[in-house]
């Protein structure tokens, strides 16, 4: 070996080398933890843990471990505990990085009775579909990893069912809240209402629409509110009944009337439901079965609702997109909650957006025939809980297991973990899927970092 060559792994594997980049790595582990309880664990693993910036400093870490045994060369006996313990250290390096480039980490939830192969994954995507296409465009996205960042300006092609499109996001909102706006459209025929609530010291305004099924009702605990194109008379022979559409027991109920009045109807009166003929706006009215008062602030023949999102805080917690799909010279904007599947009206044909987490396939499927909560004694505090499971193998036919806590099932290098459970009607459990090919490795060398252990002691009993 050249002087040249063994000034340079000297420098490697110095220790001052070694100091520096353990310094670097406490350091870059100290900023994870901020990072994680700020913006969440799929954000930090996305951002530190799994960069390739935090995998060069372990990858340096091993060069300069390496280069240090490197120097005892050539090996004596005495040096067998340092050179053992380097190598498992080595070890372990590598199966964490195999790990993070390799491995796959997924949840998956299971109803009682029912089966499920798909995991969800800690990263996102935003998904393109069209009702001709057999399978849509997931394009993988990382917005949560730089939560502070709400203008991402990011753009993709895409190609769909023999479509070309282009999708590009512009707002990225970590903590979004939908802000409704609504406007009097004269040249629109959309009934609407806002309605104040008065209970005490407390108020709260409601907008409601007669045709839009989905706004046409709100819950007020323990009032509901309607607002229905029809006659009072139609209504009293609703409520209450059980044959047909029935109608809420504690309500008001507001009917516009072909002449363009308003009346209301209050439910859970005693004897026969209360009748308020042409409401005036501003002028309010008591319930006398609910101990409320309300009136109408708004009445428009014609409204349009607005909707926009706006952001609260850099958690992640209800993220929302604004994305922009161009095919030619159409464009359409639209906001894109969380998992919801948004429509995008195009004249060659509509397309879906959705914003969720990525999916993958395992190999085999998963049947919960039973789920079990054992609870301590005499409280409803879960002690634990259990699953009873169907492995269903088209190359190894089904098999019975049971995971618990602290006993995964294992199968074909999947490890199946009892996470969590969802309680309901229907009981469902939550598994944490994991394969992970660097397993293996890091438990070799820590095997063999704990014979290089012993070497040592008994290395030294036998000189004394």
């Amino acid at each position: 070996m050249s002087s040249r060559l063994q000034r340079f792994i000297s420098r490697l594997g110095s220790l001052s080398m070694a100091v520096a980049v353990l310094l670097a790595i406490a350091a870059v582990l100290a900023w994870g933890t901020f990072y994680e309880g700020r913006f969440g664990t799929a954000a930090v693993q996305q951002t530190i843990y799994r960069s390739l910036g935090f995998q060069f400093l372990l990858f340096f870490l091993g060069v300069n471990l390496a280069a240090a045994a490197l120097q005892r060369l050539p090996w004596k006996r005495k040096h067998l505990p340092f050179v053992l313990a380097h190598i498992g250290i080595l070890l372990i390096l590598t199966g964490g990085i195999l790990s993070a480039r390799l491995g796959v980490e997924g949840t998956l939830m299971i109803p009682e009775g029912e089966s499920g192969s798909m995991l969800e994954l800690s990263r996102s995507v935003l998904v393109v579909t069209a009702p001709r296409a057999s399978e849509g465009a997931a394009i993988p996205t990382a917005f949560e990893a730089r939560a502070w960042v709400h203008e991402p300006g990011q753009r993709w092609p895409v190609t769909l069912a023999g479509r070309s499109l282009e999708v590009s996001v512009d707002r990225y909102f970590p903590d979004a809240r939908r802000v409704e706006q609504v406007t009097e459209a004269s040249e629109e025929e959309n009934p609407a209402l806002q309605v104040e609530l008065r209970r005490g010291e407390q108020t709260d305004q409601i907008w409601l629409f007669s045709r839009n099924p989905h706004r046409a009702m709100a819950v007020s605990d323990p009032m509901t509110l309607l607002y229905l194109e029809t006659t009072p008379e139609w209504i009293r022979q609703r409520v209450g009944r059980s044959d047909g559409p029935s109608l809420p027991s504690q309500a008001v109920i507001f009917c516009r009337l072909p002449s363009g009045s308003v009346s209301a109807l209050l439910t859970g009166v005693e004897g026969r439901p209360e009748r308020i003929d042409d409401l005036e706006v501003g002028k309010f009215y008591r319930h006398p079965a609910l101990d409320l008062d309300f009136r109408l602030l708004t009445q428009w023949k014609g409204a349009r609702l607005i909707t926009d999102y706006e952001n609260r805080s850099d958690r992640v917690r209800a993220e929302t997109l604004r994305v922009t799909v161009r095919e030619g010279e159409e464009r359409r904007m639209v906001w894109v909650p969380r998992d919801a599947l948004v429509p995008v009206p195009l004249s060659a044909g509509p397309l879906f957006l959705q914003y969720r987490a990525d999916r993958r396939p395992i190999p085999f499927a998963v049947r919960l025939l039973d789920f079990r909560k054992h609870e301590y004694p005499g409280t409803t505090v879960p002690a634990a809980f259990e699953s009873d499971l169907v492995l269903a193998d088209p190359e190894r036919g089904e098999t019975r297991r049971t995971a618990s806590m602290n006993n995964p099932v294992k199968h074909r290098g999947w490890i199946l973990f009892q996470s969590s459970y969802i309680e309901g009607p229907t009981e469902a459990t939550v598994l944490l899927v994991r394969n992970d090919p660097g397993t293996p490795v890091v438990y070799t060398g820590f095997l063999i970092v704990i014979v290089g252990v012993i070497t040592l002691f008994t290395s030294r009993e036998r000189r004394q």
